[in-house]
């Protein structure tokens, strides 16, 4: 399955970049990426089996496609997002070749990162004027 990914550069205040081109400076990466074709499939790539469908040679069912096919998609989007970062650090497509092929389907759901821990991680994409707007909400400016 073909998996692409888009990076649009911009600036320290969250703007795009255009280049000489007066076009928005933007790298797109594809790679092929093995999810397989039914749940069983996916299951064996991640290590698992699907028991009763490997055991008992039963035919993929509609409910597991379904899970398939949502299973597919959050990988997708997973190893999407971790390329838009290979691509921030404006390294070769090589370099995110290899990376691609290290990567592993991320275990578990995703843990919730403290409140205070993402506001600051969000605060780094403001602008000052940003920030500055937040703390006149908050009262505190």
């Amino acid at each position: 399955m073909i998996v692409e990914s888009t990076y649009t550069k911009r600036d320290k205040d969250n703007n795009i970049v255009y280049g000489e081109d007066e076009k928005p400076i933007t790298r797109i990466y594809s790679c092929d990426y093995d999810l397989g074709e039914n749940l069983s499939n996916l299951l064996s790539i991640c290590g698992a089996t699907a028991e009763a469908e490997v055991l008992f040679n039963i035919p993929p069912t509609p409910g597991s496609m379904k899970v398939y096919y949502n299973a597919r998609s959050r990988m997708i989007v997973a190893l999407q997002g971790v390329i838009r970062g290979w691509l921030e650090e404006d390294i070769t497509d090589d370099e995110i070749d290899a990376k691609v092929a290290k990567w592993d389907i991320p275990e578990g759901a995703p843990r919730a990162k403290d409140p205070v821990e993402k506001a600051a991680n969000m605060l780094k994409n403001l602008s000052d004027a940003q920030v500055e707007e937040l703390l006149k909400i908050r009262g505190l400016a």
